[in-house]
């Protein structure tokens, strides 16, 4: 038989772990409304730069690229013009980039919509 002591125990214990459990419950939940806000910020950010990832997809190694490319290896081409689009590695790794970041968010959302 259980004493009135060890039911007010038991009660005081259950009460702390339902306080303990709702404070972790709040702070992940502001954690994940502040983080949310934060993508949204960024994803709207993106969302008016991405016409130029489709931009910048189709010149890299297309015709006009390699012309541009050419004319940036000749005597005439001003000194300083910044041209770090023609670099093949560096206009190549920024592609690659936001590749891999499409395929992480697609890989994400398709988490969070399984949940």
């Amino acid at each position: 038989m259980m004493t009135d002591n060890k039911m007010m125990n038991d009660k005081a214990t259950k009460k702390e772990k339902q306080i303990a459990r709702i404070r972790e419950m709040e702070t992940k939940a502001n954690l994940l409304a502040a983080g949310a806000a934060e993508f949204q910020a960024v994803l709207d950010k993106f969302a008016e730069v991405e016409p130029a990832y489709r931009e910048l997809s189709q010149y890299y190694g297309g015709s006009e690229w390699w012309e541009d490319k050419t004319f940036s290896e000749a005597k005439d081409f001003p000194e300083d013009l910044s041209c770090g689009v023609l670099s093949e590695d560096g206009l190549y790794n920024i592609l690659g980039d936001l590749h891999s970041l499409a395929i992480q968010m697609l890989e994400l959302s398709c988490d969070i919509l399984k949940n």
